[in-house]
């Protein structure tokens, strides 16, 4: 069993050769001091894709929850080491729908995350964290939340969970800055977590009442400092930039929100009407500056994200499309993608792909493109819809697939036709072989 761990570790490490940031002398370490991984570990089992032959490991089905379900979107669920996968849990979506009526047999519904420590071959429910999305840091094992409570604004804090440590003590960081939400009836201090590369800064993109307000937060001293204020304008989706300390992602939320009047509020879109508007999805904040990107092919942007050096930034839209931001630049870097992330030296990219329509649920597949070559395979070919597009999930069922693991692995999200979610890893190496080979 030794030997074909060696075998893995060595097949990832050499078809990934030239990614910055692998993390690869402490995976080794950790290899060496007995830690499993996703393909030796006793909670996964062996999956093969009956179409592609891709091979995944997928997380016991039930271990800890009936659904088990990677982390969203700005967030990476494994960490650099190999050692920690951080992951949602939650109760089988039929089941959730039935809680409406009778909330006293699930009372367990809402979201918990757990993690797996694969050192040890075991998994523990970090209580406390909920739904939110965190931010891991891959490179230190640290996994960053808010807690937030109207009723008693003492606790109100950026905490955090060591996980080379006790994973299921809490750890206050610092205090959100009360200055902002000053005598405010509704408060959201961020939708997605993201610090800064250096670690000492937290991006909060707020809707304080009806004002959404863009600014960081120093974790180190508690003293918050706003950017800018977008007013009725929905800019959320935050993520500071990984190098600089001065910038950030957004988007102009395309989901209408309802004001404290009861009055909606929809982002501008292109119509017979008006076909010249611009799209405005992707957004850039500043210290006193936004400035709106447009997705200049297809004038449509979903699900952006900064690839690993800061470069610039992708998003998805017929396709995916990578923004260089010194030249302005727009290049396609995958013909598929609904969710997709870029590998660390932007040579891969892993998308998922809506099938028969797209709906809270539906039908997914998850895409490989080699864009050395320009050739793509499926680690999962067709994934059925857990549920009816008339009765659609309220538990964001969508893969978003990531690269993970300093870019060893895939973890991805799949659903199942029963109304439940598993979680799944795929190694990259094979991935990469299968789309390198000659016609």
């Amino acid at each position: 069993m030794l030997r074909s761990v060696k075998l893995v570790s060595t097949l990832a490490l050499g078809s990934l050769a030239g990614c910055a940031s692998l993390g690869g002398d402490k995976y080794a370490e950790n290899l060496a001091a007995g830690m499993k991984t996703p393909e030796t570990s006793s909670l996964f089992v062996k999956y093969v894709d009956p179409e592609s032959k891709v091979v995944s490991y997928i997380l016991k089905p039930g271990l800890v929850g009936e659904n088990q379900q990677s982390l969203y979107f700005t967030a990476k669920s494994m960490t650099n080491d190999g050692r920690f996968l951080v992951f949602d849990i939650s109760c089988n979506e039929y089941e959730s729908f039935d809680v409406k009526k009778a909330p006293e047999k699930l009372a367990y519904r809402g979201k918990k995350k757990a993690v797996i420590d694969f050192m040890k071959d075991k998994v523990v429910v970090l209580e406390g964290i909920g739904g939110q999305i965190p931010y891991l840091d891959v490179d230190n094992d640290v996994i960053y939340y808010g807690r937030f409570s109207k009723n008693n604004p003492d606790v109100n804090g950026l905490y955090k969970r060591e996980l080379l440590g006790d994973s299921e003590q809490e750890i206050l960081v610092c205090k959100m800055p009360r200055e902002l939400t000053e005598g405010a009836s509704y408060v959201r201090y961020f939708t997605h977590l993201t610090l800064s590369g250096d670690r000492t800064l937290a991006y909060l993109d707020s809707r304080v009442d009806d004002n959404h307000i863009q600014g960081v937060l120093n974790i180190k001293t508690g003293e918050y400092t706003k950017w800018g204020e977008s007013g009725l304008i929905n800019i959320n989706h935050g993520q500071i930039h990984p190098v600089r300390n001065d910038i950030a992602l957004n988007a102009w939320e395309c989901v209408p929100w309802k004001d404290s009047k009861g009055q909606y509020h929809s982002i501008v879109r292109p119509t017979k009407e008006n076909p010249d508007v611009i799209y405005p999805r992707l957004q850039l904040t500043e210290p006193g500056k936004r400035t709106m990107i447009p997705a200049k092919a297809h004038n449509a942007a979903t699900h952006e994200r900064w690839d690993e050096q800061g470069d610039g930034f992708y998003w998805c839209g017929r396709g995916v499309w990578y923004h260089d931001l010194k030249t302005g630049e727009q290049t396609q870097v995958s013909p598929i993608g609904t969710h997709a992330m870029m590998s660390i030296d932007k040579n891969y990219v892993i998308a998922d792909n809506s099938l028969d329509g797209w709906w809270r649920g539906c039908a997914w597949q998850i895409y490989f493109h080699n864009r050395k070559t320009s050739k793509g395979c499926c680690p999962f070919t067709r994934r059925p819809a857990m549920c009816t597009k008339n009765a659609e999930s309220n538990l964001h069922p969508d893969p978003h697939p990531q690269f993970v693991c300093g870019d060893r692995y895939v973890v991805c999200t799949i659903n199942n036709a029963d109304g439940h979610m598993d979680l799944a890893v795929t190694p990259v190496p094979q991935l990469i072989e299968m789309t390198s080979a000659a016609e």
